[in-house]
């Protein structure tokens, strides 16, 4: 992150907006990975869209 230049509208630099805001609201990274997979052949429509089981 740009810890140099303070953003106009806000008058401070990202890493003190990250630290303010996100920061906090992290949590913990899980003690176990995750490991579900679903592998599928699908093809994407003319609009990119792929359905799988009914949703988009």
């Amino acid at each position: 992150m740009n810890r140099a230049t303070s953003l106009r509208r806000v008058g401070q630099t990202r890493r003190q907006l990250f630290n303010a805001i996100d920061k906090p609201a992290l949590k913990p990274l899980p003690l176990e990975f995750y490991v579900f997979a679903e592998w599928r052949m699908r093809r994407a429509g003319l609009d990119y869209h792929v359905e799988i089981e009914r949703h988009f």
